[in-house]
């Protein structure tokens, strides 16, 4: 005799029904068919809503993202559940598209938080290397001979606590990991507020160079922003005319190091311009484990 379960006894969990376009060409975003509808035990699901816009356009497209039918569906293992779907066939477009039902399980971002500082920081020797790059490229129209980079986060407005950035991503500005987590917990965008390119949670990673700066004894409280120079160092610049040029960030950087003891240096002739800055929002689940991606039964 099957036993009837309520979804209110399992607050971290969601059944969640996914589309996206049938190509196995390369890993695919949530994508809906044209003219789609859904229902679930005969009840209609609600999708999204297109963005609001001032001009008329039928043909405004819905965000596209997991459709989230808990409080529709019957846990109830001797219970059916049924799931109609109909949508509008688009040759044009290809046509084919893939629909999945997942069970989850829902993290917050303090649980993201906690995996991302556990999968450890990217090598502070690796953005170094990056730095000298930038700096030593040959260019016969401008001979750039340092970076400026901010230490407040594009999001937050306040300096970083956890810089991090993803690594998919070419720009050496960081935003703050919890920042980041937390405003995507309310709605899903997963883009990097820098450059506005994917910023998926699998390649975001924790910068150990910029976490040597942030804790580093010789940054004055007051200092938020500093100058990469070409040998891979910093300065910070408290005054116009003035700097005080730091050490190189260690190669190991953990919660307790620091950089070396300063010493005084000449100011920086000239710096990159500062990188457009974007908001962002976002929100993250898992697959249960032992779960299954077939339809619920």
């Amino acid at each position: 005799m099957g036993t009837k379960v309520g979804y209110k006894n399992f607050p971290g969990f969601q059944v969640q029904v996914r589309f996206c376009a049938l190509d196995t060409a390369a890993e695919q975003e949530d994508a809906f068919p044209p003219g789609l509808t859904v229902k679930i035990n005969n009840k209609p699901v609600q999708l999204p809503q297109p963005p609001p816009s001032n001009k008329p356009n039928p043909d405004a497209k819905r965000p596209a993202r997991p459709l989230n039918v808990t409080t529709l569906v019957k846990l109830c293992p001797i219970v059916h559940n049924v799931l109609n779907i109909t949508w509008t066939p688009d040759y044009s477009r290809g046509g084919a598209y893939v629909v999945g039902v997942w069970l989850v399980n829902r993290l917050t971002s303090s649980d993201l938080l906690e995996r991302l500082r556990t999968k450890g920081a990217r090598h502070a020797d690796s953005t170094r290397h990056i730095i000298k790059e930038k700096l030593n490229e040959d260019n016969d129209d401008i001979a750039t001979t340092s970076l400026r980079v901010s230490l407040i986060c594009p999001l937050g407005k306040m300096r970083m606590m956890t810089p991090a950035r993803p690594l998919t991503c070419t720009h050496l500005q960081c935003f703050d990991a919890a920042i980041f987590l937390q405003m995507n917990e309310k709605k899903p965008t997963w883009t990097c507020p820098v450059c506005n390119k994917p910023a998926l949670y699998d390649n975001l990673v924790v910068d150990g160079y910029f976490t040597g700066v942030l804790t580093s004894a010789d940054l004055p409280s007051d200092c938020h922003e500093i100058q990469l120079l070409k040998d891979g160092s910093w300065t910070s610049q408290t005054q116009p005319d003035t700097q005080t040029v730091q050490a190189p960030v260690p190669a190991s950087v953990d919660d307790d190091s620091v950089a070396e003891p300063s010493t005084r240096g000449r100011p920086v002739r000239r710096h990159a311009a500062r990188s457009k800055l974007f908001p962002i929002l976002g929100t993250f689940l898992r697959p249960m484990k032992n779960s299954t991606r077939e339809p619920l039964k």
